[in-house]
């Protein structure tokens, strides 16, 4: 598996962030999506996903809309849509928007397609060590959470 790329995202409270370096050390897991209809697949993880961290105390997840830059210029329009649409604090805390080259993130990360959302489960150094794509199912929660267990989950 491959290394995590350096990218610079803001949350959706405004704090910049270099990912994964600026991430909480420890297990960390990056909820990819690219395109705004593909919150329906996000949404099949949310009860899974607070499973897993019951599992795992140390993991954080982070939901990473990623732009292409060409909406670099709508960042303000767009992130505020964003965070209205989001009522937690802690989820706009945890929600990094990116606006980067799509085709160079998604070669570097050696993603098939942007047209599905994918889960990257990052050790404490941004090694990959799961990955996962699509709507949530029983093998894939099982898979991350074998995977966890050789992690140091301990907060």
């Amino acid at each position: 598996m491959s290394t995590f790329p350096v990218l610079i995202g803001r949350t959706l409270e405004g704090q910049e962030m270099r990912i994964p370096e600026d991430l909480p050390v420890g297990p960390r897991l990056l909820v990819l999506a690219f395109r705004r209809w593909q919150t329906q697949w996000i949404r099949t993880w949310e009860e899974p996903l607070q499973a897993v961290a019951a599992h795992c105390p140390a993991l954080s997840i982070w939901e990473i809309p990623a732009l292409s830059l060409g909406y670099l210029p709508a960042r303000r329009f767009i992130d505020a849509g964003m965070r209205a649409g989001i009522p937690d604090a802690s989820a706009r805390a945890h929600t990094l928007t990116v606006y980067t080259n799509l085709r160079k993130l998604a070669d570097a990360l050696e993603l098939p397609s942007l047209q599905t959302i994918y889960l990257l489960l990052l050790d404490a150094y941004g090694a990959e060590v799961w990955r996962g794509q699509g709507a949530a199912d029983d093998a894939q929660v099982r898979a991350m959470t074998l995977a966890l267990d050789g992690l140091s989950c301990s907060t």
